[in-house]
């Protein structure tokens, strides 16, 4: 057969529309011909051939620079578990869309993968989910507080909660609680996993917090009248509404606990 590349690629658009995916890359790769990258990242993507695209998106980027064919690299990489050459890869300079990347393996539970890719973009609080799903709790703290705001401590605790990981849950949870705006939604997602011991626990030790607030206390109040009464009668949180603003300063005589404190409550 003939050498010239316009024949190789007849030939291999012919093997591609066959789906005769190996062989058509193979052809590409003889023709050096990436023109038709579209195509062969949908077809070879479909049929799962993610070893046969590597190779073909390697040819490609060598004379295109289009973030498809990057992009698609990145996730091929993923795909095939070859993580040293996505090492390398997000280290060189490139034009694919990483966030992107990392979103579809942290999708399909890919999370050495999605931790590299999050890595590399300082997307700390996508990181920090992901580092959930790996095990590494503390490395998932250290990344939601370089990300520092408030959102990215909810994605974690969510996480924390499917995962169970009570003590986790806790640590970001106190960072949440001090927004009074953010109380009633983040109980809500203790009780309706039934986790009661834990969101009174939370509660209890967020009494302590320099910013606690009179939400924390009234919240704390209600728990006990719900889910244990007997206690409820000896602690009872009364915060008088003009003292609200000496509770968001965290002194101990803007409130006042009958009979006793809460369990976790210290005084400054």
């Amino acid at each position: 057969m003939s050498n010239k590349p316009e024949v190789w690629s007849r030939l291999t658009k012919a093997q591609l529309d066959g789906l005769r995916i190996k062989d058509a890359i193979d052809s590409y790769i003889k023709a050096a011909d990436p023109s038709n990258f579209a195509e062969v990242i949908e077809i070879s993507s479909h049929a799962g051939k993610h070893d046969d695209l590597v190779r073909f998106l390697q040819m490609a980027r060598k004379t295109l620079r289009e973030p498809k064919i990057d992009t698609e690299l990145a996730y091929a990489y993923a795909k095939t578990d070859r993580l040293h050459d996505m090492e390398d890869f997000l280290a060189m300079t490139n034009v694919a869309d990483i966030l992107e990347v990392g979103e579809k393996c942290f999708e399909d539970e890919l999370y050495q993968a999605a931790k590299l890719l999050f890595t590399s973009i300082s997307n700390w609080a996508r990181l920090a989910t992901t580092l959930i799903y790996l095990g590494e709790n503390q490395a998932a703290v250290e990344s939601a507080r370089k990300a520092g705001n408030t959102q990215v401590w909810k994605q974690l605790h969510a996480a924390c909660i499917e995962k169970a990981e009570f003590r986790l849950a806790q640590i970001c949870g106190l960072n949440i609680v001090v927004h009074a705006e953010e109380v009633a939604a983040l109980l809500r997602s203790y009780e309706r996993w039934g986790y009661f011991d834990e969101v009174l626990s939370l509660l209890e030790a967020a009494l302590s917090l320099e910013r606690a607030h009179m939400g924390i206390f009234t919240e704390l109040s209600i728990l006990y009248s719900k889910y244990r009464p007997g206690k409820c009668r000896h602690t009872v949180v009364s915060v008088p509404v003009s003292h609200l603003h000496s509770i968001s300063d965290g002194t101990p005589q803007a409130f006042r606990l009958e009979n006793q404190h809460p369990q976790g409550y210290q005084s400054h």
